[in-house]
């Protein structure tokens, strides 16, 4: 089981629409399927989640809030360490323009 709690019910819940709805959009008829995507039991597939993304006009990330901060997270110590290994470095135009561009992304996912 994934257990990666996700807002795609949530979004859905706040209209008509039902998970046959979604089913038809996403020429599925197994809404067993959607459930289990809803629930978080599994991934939800790219389709499904760009379709949540037009139908409900939520940002992608909204839809996935919890697995968004832990992602951000983990970038932001696998970031610092990269950083640092890059230091270690014989320095070159390459690797001090990759490490402008890992701190500069550093600074804003740290703001």
């Amino acid at each position: 089981m994934v257990n990666d709690k996700n807002y795609l019910r949530a979004f859905r819940k706040r209209t008509a629409i039902t998970q046959t709805d979604i089913g038809f959009l996403l020429n599925q008829p197994d809404t067993i399927s959607i459930c289990r995507y809803e629930q978080g039991e599994r991934k939800p597939p790219m389709e499904m989640i760009l379709l949540y993304h037009l139908l409900f006009d939520v940002p992608v990330h909204s839809l996935f809030e919890i697995q968004k901060d832990n992602l951000n997270e983990d970038v932001i110590m696998r970031l610092e360490q990269l950083i640092n290994n890059l230091k270690l470095r014989e320095p070159s135009q390459r690797v001090n323009s990759r490490i402008a561009f890992l701190t500069a992304t550093l600074k804003r996912l740290t703001a």
